[in-house]
């Protein structure tokens, strides 16, 4: 069960004043897993709201990464930053949906920690390493179990470095790490209605440990490198590879990354969205390349050619993700006819590609998993009227044709 399939509900029910916990979305379809909570006039209206507020926070974070890379590497690096962060597909992937939460927000917010720092500092602040820890620590807690191995990994590169002692490290990720089992145990029991709840935990349990994972598929163990991440970066890759050759600071920056996508490689079921935290680390290291390859003044062929080759890259990464924008929006037909019944129900028409056969006040409509329906359909629920009556939808999986005929649905979506 992805994030924005109990997100989305879950902030419809809040906010619509659904106050018994029983009667929301997820209690009535709660999938293979539970997942933590978020608390964020019309339904589709809150949706955008709801997007919007995530896209800022994303937007927000980023600004204070470009700072970071402006104190860190300089200006030009933070510019170029900016365009290959704004053109890459990622970003728009990622921005405004609720599928991770913003967790990439909070995890960028501890990047600005760690390296926001003067370009010959051969370590981070204490304070700043303390808040890096803590912010991650409790992403990885309440959010996103997958960050405790980046969350690890970080730690090992500061006590290594010499950034970090043990002893602090471990006394910031303990006061980090209960406080954070104390509210996730705390809010997802109540909403859950199970004691004690822990998602998170329960997530790393059944799809690590009992690896339940494998259900929703398995890839290679070399599908991040070769099919993910250059799908995510795009010429960005090329451009992190010269970055990382000129800078030992990029090297350092980009170790932790790296080996956490090797990590994860370990696990059968893989997806973009395990391993979308180290793009930012990568375009770091791409604008880093981008401005040595811009810069150059020396030999006027060389200095041009490397110039046209730095800005046939972005180019590419701009048109490609306009291409790639365009075909994600037919990603879910199944909620294109969700909105179409819906339309042809207020208009009293028959919609060709929607059988619409009852004329019943209060409709039904059953939605199965394969229709690829988006996770936002209690947005587009009607208003009640006398005109058109409410409508009821229901997601109840491995129902039998014999079952649907002799339920009370009255419509259907295949």
């Amino acid at each position: 069960m992805i994030d924005a399939s109990w997100l989305s509900p879950g902030v419809r029910a809040i906010c619509f004043a659904i106050l018994t916990a029983t009667k929301y979305d997820h209690n009535m379809f709660p999938g293979a897993i539970p997942r933590t909570f978020g608390l964020i006039t019309s339904k589709p209206d809150l949706q955008l709201v709801l997007r919007l507020v995530l896209a800022s926070l994303n937007a927000i974070a980023l600004i204070f990464v470009r700072r970071a890379v402006s104190t860190r590497f300089g200006r030009q690096t933070s510019w170029w930053y900016c365009t290959v962060d704004m053109l890459a597909i990622s970003s728009s992937f990622t921005w405004i949906r609720s599928l991770n939460l913003g967790d990439v927000c909070k995890v960028n917010f501890a990047y600005y920690a760690l390296y926001n720092r003067a370009p010959k500092s051969v370590q981070a602040p204490s304070k700043n390493i303390t808040i890096a820890v803590a912010l991650l620590t409790f992403t990885a807690v309440v959010f996103r179990s997958e960050l405790a191995v980046l969350l690890a990994l970080l730690a090992l590169q500061l006590l290594i470095e010499g950034h970090s002692t043990f002893l602090n490290l471990v006394t910031v990720g303990l006061l980090a790490g209960l406080t954070s089992i104390a509210i996730t145990v705390a809010v997802d029991s109540y909403f859950w209605a199970q004691w004690p709840l822990w998602p998170e935990l329960y997530a790393v349990y059944f799809n690590v440990y009992l690896g339940k994972s494998a259900d929703w598929g398995t890839s290679p163990a070399h599908t991040y490198f070769t099919a993910y991440l250059p799908k995510l970066l795009l010429s960005s890759s090329f451009l992190s590879v010269v970055g990382a050759t000129l800078d030992h600071r990029i090297r350092s920056l980009l170790c932790a990354p790296i080996l956490f996508v090797f990590a994860l490689s370990a696990l059968g079921h893989k997806e973009w969205r395990f391993i979308i935290y180290v793009v930012p680390l990568v375009n770091i290291a791409a604008a880093r390349g981008a401005r040595w390859m811009t810069s150059r003044k020396k030999g006027f062929v060389f200095k041009y050619l490397t110039l046209l080759c730095a800005l046939s890259l972005i180019a590419l990464n701009f048109i490609v993700t306009l291409i790639s924008t365009r075909a994600s929006m037919a990603n879910y037909p199944g909620g294109v006819a969700l909105d179409c019944i819906q339309r042809a129900m207020r208009r009293g028409k028959q919609h060709p590609r929607a059988s619409i056969q009852s004329r019943s006040p209060n409709r039904r409509l059953i939605i199965p998993p394969r229709t690829r329906t988006p996770f936002m359909y209690p947005f587009l629920a009607s208003e009640p009227s006398s005109a058109y009556g409410s409508w009821t939808y229901n997601k109840t999986e491995s129902l039998t044709p014999s079952m649907i005929a002799s339920s009370s649905f009255t419509h259907l979506i295949t």
